[in-house]
């Protein structure tokens, strides 16, 4: 009976020890794909960071351009290209091409057209956006 418990026993130590084998395995190679996806998100962090900083230079040189820009339009027309921004939240400005208005897209008649053009600056009736001929 002793001999049948003692054998029983070494059975459970082995199953143990079994177990404890796969599960470092798997540990290991747990660790190891930490250590890839820590090394890789390090990586992709310095390119986000490098893309910021493309951006933020591009942005740089886009706002000097602008700021040259502003001064060579009519004030009035950069007050109503501002207030349609805040409230449309889209475009503002879009092109007039046979007959239909770049911002909304819908179809003007020659009648309205007309209209349009005789307003300063020419806008579509039907959104109000500034019209470039």
């Amino acid at each position: 009976m002793l001999y049948a418990k003692v054998s029983r026993h070494e059975d459970e130590v082995l199953e143990f020890m079994e177990q404890k084998e796969s599960t470092e395995a798997l540990v290991e190679k747990l660790e190891s794909a930490v250590t890839t996806t820590t090394a890789d998100k390090d990586r992709l962090t310095g390119v986000i960071q490098e893309r910021w900083r493309m951006i933020d230079k591009e942005l740089a040189i886009k706002e000097e351009r602008k700021e040259v820009a502003v001064t060579l339009v009519d004030e009035y027309l950069l007050d109503t290209y501002d207030d349609l921004r805040q409230r449309k939240e889209g475009r503002v400005v879009g092109r007039l091409a046979d007959g239909v208005c770049g911002a909304c897209h819908l179809s003007l008649s020659a009648a309205e057209v007309s209209m349009a053009a005789k307003e300063d600056p020419a806008r579509c009736i039907h959104c109000r956006a500034i019209l470039v001929v």
